[in-house]
């Protein structure tokens, strides 16, 4: 049984480089630098217990500790264009909980900024209802895609992307299905220790609209994700 008192660590990993934009998470978005709306939102749970931003990047990091947020310095070989999000994790929780225990986990993508506090809050609720291992965030996608055909092998020759039954069935029999977007992920801490995934033996989702999903990786999310600021006051 969870305890409904658990607490929550939060993760913003956010390193100096990028391919896309170049400083993306420094980059201003509506007046300010692309990691400080995931910083805000996590400040704003009500749940989460601590926040860390994990970064290599002297700018980065003097960003997060005027921001009220604690810092992890991490190593180069952690922050190149090829590091993999998980061993970053494993390295900020070893510094971590060798001073304090958690229960949870939170991974927050500084590259998600409509997620706001409502949605992190609204996720942790639900992990602690569900009882699940694990939650991540995702969004409803076209259930079309099962019926998509791949190229199976060095012939060229073709064959069914899923289960061969869904490429005859109506789409109103298709079942449902969700796109990860990458804003919220969470994770019970010690089984994610064991097992860094957050896809783990009992997997909960959290449902968000498309536009607070806007995941930025081009200028043109930037243009959109700003044009959404705009017309919603609650991001800003």
């Amino acid at each position: 049984m969870i305890k409904k008192n658990s607490n929550f660590l939060a993760i913003i990993p956010a390193r100096g480089g990028s391919k896309g934009i170049k400083r993306k998470n420094l980059y201003l978005l509506a007046g300010k630098p692309l990691l400080s709306w995931t910083i805000e939102a996590s400040l704003k749970s009500s749940y989460v217990s601590n926040t860390y931003v994990s970064s290599e990047d002297r700018e980065i990091l003097e960003l997060a500790k005027k921001s009220g947020v604690q810092c992890i310095k991490r190593p180069s070989y952690l922050s190149d264009d090829y590091a993999e999000t998980e061993p970053v994790l494993l390295h900020a929780i070893e510094k971590i909980t060798s001073q304090i225990s958690y229960d949870f986990l939170i991974l927050l993508q500084a590259t998600s900024p409509l997620r706001n506090s409502r949605h992190i809050d609204e996720a942790c609720k639900k992990i602690l209802k569900d009882g699940t291992d694990s939650l991540i965030s995702v969004t409803e996608a076209d259930n079309k895609v099962l019926k998509q055909l791949l190229i199976a092998d060095s012939h060229g020759y073709l064959s069914t992307g899923f289960k061969k039954k869904f490429k005859s069935m109506p789409r109103q029999k298709l079942p449902d299905i969700y796109f990860q977007n990458g804003a919220i992920n969470i994770s019970k801490l010690d089984a994610f220790s064991k097992n860094p995934t957050f896809i783990q033996d009992k997997t909960s989702m959290y449902v968000m609209d498309k536009e607070k999903s806007i995941d930025i990786d081009t200028l043109d999310d930037i243009k959109l994700a700003s044009e959404i600021m705009k017309k919603d006051s609650r991001c800003l």
